[in-house]
């Protein structure tokens, strides 16, 4: 046999005995206000005497506080759960194989929607769920699956788990203190799932994350949000309006918001569209988006505004149809348009800009885009307002013709600092073209280029 088929027949023998799965779950079946929790069985899928994995837990619920040996396996019943009640549940793993193997387990936790609105996040931590999570375990993971209303967290075990031992995962599944009336009845039947999985330790890295990398079982490290829909949106931006550590990457799956997106924390927006006649985003934490439609605003303000000191957002290939003003930005806050379109199309009579930037210490860099008004209705309108003390760089983009409204005809206009170093213009840039470049028109449009 050559040494390419040895390779063959051992990565095989590999791949045959990567995985072997166990599963415990939890559920409740609503009678009144008051829930019902019961254990399900656990049960190996695919074991055998070489690699294999086993969950289980202990009940400890009798009069002696002492925990019954037996491993149970079957339907557990508590009763008369309160706000505030810690239940022992004392969730086991344990190598039922010939060899060591590295671990992992898998918590499922659904009604993701009523423990985000609980704790006022959207990743709750699973310390919080299960309050005793051993230290044995590090947290690698949390999924967000909107579609499914479920919180996914991985945790690998930190040493190597050798035959015959057992680890605890947890003791204590936590009811919120606040928990209402009104919430309980909404927790029908909600469920925690462990599954354990198992991954030989020989030649295939020095931790468990690195061996289940090898065998082609690699689970992202970080937060992340899947499968939104329109119709779980609103308790993702109610906690994204409410608390200033929310961190969370949202792929809208080309959905329309029909709502504003207030921003405290830190956020990014892929693939949708936004629509509503108010300010399309009020960011004053972090925010970036991607691929996004915008069509928001009204006459009286901005589709998109950015404030204070800490206040920072990121268009990457955006596409703004405003009912009034661009995008507004102030109190110190941060701008970058890298790239997309603003179009601004208002009844409005009075002065609407496409970037507007005011107070202290604002900054607004345009590195790209297309940017133009309604030219019939030939009212008000510039480019770039810069306030007193705030900072507008434009290095490339292009930008229309300006007004010919008596006051607007410049394009640019603000007593604050506004430094053009790239991009084309409908009108004459040249008092704002930094030193070492230059302003040049052709057939009445300028285009600015280092000298």
């Amino acid at each position: 046999m050559s040494k390419r088929k040895i390779f063959i027949v051992a990565l095989s023998v590999c791949l045959i005995a990567i995985l072997s799965l166990g599963t415990l779950a939890w559920f409740t079946a609503e009678d009144s206000i008051t829930n019902k929790f019961y254990i399900a069985g656990s049960e190996d899928q695919n074991p055998d005497d070489v690699f294999s994995i086993d969950v289980w837990e202990d009940d400890d619920r009798d009069d002696t506080n002492e925990t019954d040996a037996d491993k149970i396996q079957d339907g557990i019943e508590f009763k008369n759960i309160l706000p505030g009640d810690d239940l022992y549940k004392e969730v086991n793993v344990e190598n039922t194989g010939a060899y060591d193997q590295y671990v992992r387990a898998i918590v499922t936790l659904t009604d993701a929607h009523l423990w985000q609105e609980l704790y006022g996040e959207i990743y709750v931590s699973l310390d919080k769920i299960a309050d005793d999570l051993s230290s044995d375990f590090s947290p690698w993971s949390t999924v967000y699956d909107a579609e499914a209303n479920t919180l996914t967290y991985v945790v690998y075990y930190n040493k190597i788990l050798k035959a015959d031992d057992v680890t605890s995962l947890f003791t204590n599944v936590h009811i919120p203190e606040n928990l209402t009336r009104e919430q309980a009845a909404k927790m029908q039947n909600f469920t925690i799932k462990v599954v354990a999985e198992a991954v030989q330790t020989e030649n295939v890295g020095d931790n468990a994350p690195a061996a289940f990398a090898t065998v082609g079982k690699e689970i992202a490290n970080g937060n992340s949000t899947i499968n939104v829909k329109a119709d779980g949106i609103a308790n993702i931006l109610n906690i994204l309006a409410n608390n200033e550590d929310a961190e969370v990457a949202l792929d809208l799956n080309n959905i329309i918001v029909s709502q504003s997106v207030v921003n405290k924390g830190t956020l990014e927006i892929n693939n949708g569209t936004i629509d509503v006649e108010a300010a399309g985003l009020e960011n004053s934490g972090s925010a970036t988006l991607n691929n996004v439609k915008i069509e928001a605003g009204t006459p009286g303000d901005y589709s998109n505004i950015t404030l204070g000191e800490e206040a920072s957002t990121t268009y990457n290939d955006v596409a703004i149809v405003s009912n009034g003003g661009g995008i507004g930005a102030a109190n110190g806050g941060e701008v970058v348009f890298n790239s997309g379109s603003i179009y601004v199309d208002t009844a409005s009579t009075s002065g609407r800009y496409i970037f507007y930037a005011e107070g202290e210490g604002t900054t607004i860099t345009i590195n790209g885009g297309e940017f133009s008004w309604d030219p019939a209705d030939n009212q008000k309108r510039a480019y770039v307002y810069a306030g007193t003390g705030t900072t507008v760089k434009i290095t490339g983009g292009t930008f229309g013709k300006a007004s010919t409204r008596s006051g607007y005809t410049d394009g640019i206009l603000g007593n604050g600092t506004v430094i053009i170093t790239g991009g084309t213009f409908g009108f004459n840039p040249s008092k704002w073209v930094a030193y070492g470049y230059v302003a040049t028109a052709n057939a009445g449009v300028w285009t600015v280029t280092a000298q």
